[in-house]
């Protein structure tokens, strides 16, 4: 047994070491996934082709290296919900009524149940009876357990932000995001997500000017690629199969492709 595994040991370091070099994988791993390789015609130019990317000044380290790869990370840095705009439109943020189920073991992922007509009109009646500081704080809380699971902001900082959204809303906004919370709860995200996004950019252009952020040629194209969904009917393709999801521009430029050939 020890012979044999020692066996197997090294034939999965073999083929570990062959990988670096091929990007091929092998093993049980590569016998469970599709893996596709760069068109023979391609091979060499792509091995030396590097595209740029952007990369951002930093402390030199032991290497020599006074330069790291932008990440949207750190863009981010600095970033604080605190007394950012509040203000979210929920016009359109009406739905269905839902109750969530947590498991107290195992994995903690919620489970949705649509509620019937009749629970949501007792739950209804149930929050028209509650005071509105505890109208405010239930929907702060249910929302709460929403954006929590996909965000990396404190448990504070979320709950602050989100409580002064609510406490902006109308009375009849207020109701209808107690019984429907998890529209409502994607509408707060893509405002955080926004804010993001303008953060993230003028802190862009602010290292740029700064002379802070650099354009460097860095990126190499994997020699194997493994998606999940493939179309090998691409022209032109790079590699023996590709994830095929265009859109109406792409096509339009394959279609012009293949009429160019056809008169040519």
């Amino acid at each position: 047994m020890i012979e044999q595994a020692e066996k197997q040991s090294k034939q999965y370091e073999q083929e570990t070491e062959n990988s670096k070099f091929s990007g091929f994988i092998g093993g049980e791993i590569g016998e469970m996934i599709k893996q596709y390789r760069i068109q023979p015609q391609y091979v060499d130019k792509m091995r030396t082709l590097r595209l740029p990317q952007f990369f951002v000044k930093s402390t030199p380290d032991m290497f020599g290296g006074d330069t790291i790869l932008l990440e949207k990370d750190s863009l981010l840095e600095g970033f604080s919900l605190s007394g950012q705009d509040a203000q979210v439109n929920f016009s359109l943020s009406t739905g269905e009524t839902y109750t969530v189920d947590v498991q107290e073991q195992g994995d903690s992922v919620p489970k949705y149940r649509r509620v019937s007509q009749v629970e949501s009109n007792f739950l209804h009646d149930l929050f028209a009876q509650m005071a509105q500081e505890e109208k405010i704080e239930s929907c702060t809380k249910s929302i709460c357990h929403e954006i929590w699971r996909n965000n990396a902001f404190s448990t504070s900082e979320i709950e602050d932000y989100v409580r002064r959204i609510v406490k902006n809303i109308t009375e009849d906004e207020l109701v209808a995001m107690e019984t429907s919370f998890l529209i409502y709860a994607r509408k707060i995200e893509e405002k955080i997500e926004s804010l993001q996004k303008q953060y993230c950019e003028k802190q862009f252009y602010q290292w740029l000017d700064k002379g802070l952020i650099l354009c460097q040629e860095n990126y190499a194209f994997p020699e194997i690629i493994t998606p999940q969904r493939t179309n090998s009917s691409v022209p032109l393709s790079l590699y023996e199969a590709e994830f095929y999801d265009t859109n109406g521009f792409e096509n339009k430029l394959h279609c012009w492709d293949r009429f160019c050939r056809m008169v040519a």
